[in-house]
């Protein structure tokens, strides 16, 4: 093992034991939050923008200010769900429970933010370096990554596969000048 092997079991274990200690219930709302407010913001962001006319007279500070403010409104509701659903487990008899449950939530979404990781990395010259391929845990990560990859529907796989090839198209929305 390498030094990036050590970091690899660093940041899984460091995932596992923040949501041993948070526990599954806040972890899951929190992360179901976190994608709520990315889908929100990205599907009604310019329409917040366009409402932001006569207020931010910079179209682009104006679309910047609409998908922030509606990924931070739909953040802070997610946040305020998450803590009271946390407060109703600790009323309970589960909250054991919670915690392995966070434990192991918070280890398989380690093991998943490094996956993502390894995804991004390839799409450089880092995986040709003596570093990677000396590295004993890349190789699982590479076959997680290509699993993942496999896994993803037609239209995000051609997005990605974009992305790979460098042919990434403007994904922003025009609004009023």
């Amino acid at each position: 093992m390498i030094w990036i092997d050590y970091i690899i079991i660093g940041a899984i274990a460091l995932s596992a034991i923040i949501s041993l200690f948070r526990g599954f219930v806040k972890e899951v709302f929190s992360l179901l939050s976190w994608i709520l407010a990315f889908w929100v913001a990205m599907r009604f962001g310019a329409d917040v923008a366009e409402q932001l006319f006569t207020m931010v007279s910079t179209p682009s500070a104006r679309l910047m200010l609409g998908y922030v403010a509606t990924f931070l409104v739909v953040l802070i509701a997610g946040a305020l769900f998450s803590h009271f659903m946390t407060m109703l487990v600790k009323q309970t008899q589960l909250q054991g429970t919670d915690r392995a449950l966070g434990l192991l939530f918070g280890g398989a979404r380690g093991v998943l933010l490094v996956t993502i990781a390894v995804i991004l990395a390839k799409m450089t010259p880092l995986d040709q370096d003596p570093w990677w391929t000396d590295s004993s845990l890349l190789s699982y990560f590479e076959e997680l990554g290509l699993w993942v990859q496999d896994q993803l529907p037609p239209e995000a796989a051609a997005k990605l596969q974009a992305v790979q090839s460098g042919d990434v198209p403007a994904i922003v929305p025009e609004t009023k000048s």
